[in-house]
């Protein structure tokens, strides 16, 4: 099977779906069938620059894909499970997707991630936190991350790491931890969030948000 027998349209040009990304490619990929299900494979992500359009329920097979950098996810009825998601400059849109017993890893500057919901099927028992066992990790500059749910998960909700991020409009519960702002965090601005019932196990002792300690200019707003 060639590296891209699973790519359905390729459409190379310049399109305006972010100011801060210019030039890239669009790739629609289409079902790959697997024993009962949809594979997503790393073979069918090897561009970069390039915007990957999920219409299908794709199984990644517990595996780790690393999209190239300077890509776009962007989700139009399909979903992702089973697997771990990494990338550089990455950002994804999710309308609405469901991304289940899946992580997301992060590095870079500019991202958007909006409007999905990233969770494990079943609430954790574990009695301290993983903190590697994170949803969605953020460490970059000039981030948004909106309209995201966590829950579930065995360690935080959401972690982000770097300067002037924002994060609007999530709603994160039943994790061991809810969302922990790093270190190297520098002017964050949290507003109109949900963060309820994390510290499920009783012994992380962070519902809500655990700054931790060298962390300069956060502003808290509208959250409960």
């Amino acid at each position: 099977m060639g590296a891209f027998d699973n790519i359905d349209v390729i459409v190379n040009g310049t399109q305006d779906y972010a100011s801060t990304l210019a030039e890239y490619g669009i790739v629609v990929l289409k079902p790959n069938i697997g024993w009962n299900n949809y594979v997503l494979t790393q073979g069918m992500m090897l561009k970069k620059n390039t915007k990957y359009v999920i219409r299908w329920n794709y199984d990644l097979e517990d595996a780790d894909i690393t999209v190239p950098k300077n890509c776009i996810i962007e989700f139009d009825g399909g979903g992702f499970k089973n697997g771990n998601i990494s990338g550089e400059n990455l950002s994804i849109y999710g309308n609405g997707a469901k991304l289940e017993e899946c992580q997301v890893h992060v590095t870079g500057n500019n991202c958007v991630f909006k409007d999905f919901s990233i969770y494990r099927l079943n609430k954790s028992t574990i009695n301290h936190t993983v903190y590697t066992n994170t949803s969605l990790s953020i460490d970059g500059d000039n981030c948004v991350i909106e309209n995201v749910e966590s829950y579930y998960q065995s360690g935080p909700g959401m972690t982000i790491q770097g300067k002037n991020n924002k994060i609007i409009g999530c709603y994160i519960h039943d994790n061991i931890t809810g969302i922990i702002v790093g270190n190297k965090v520098r002017n964050i601005t949290i507003s109109g969030c949900k963060i309820v019932n994390n510290n499920v196990a009783s012994s992380s002792g962070a519902d809500g948000i655990l700054f931790q300690r060298t962390v300069i200019g956060a502003i808290v707003t509208d959250c409960y």
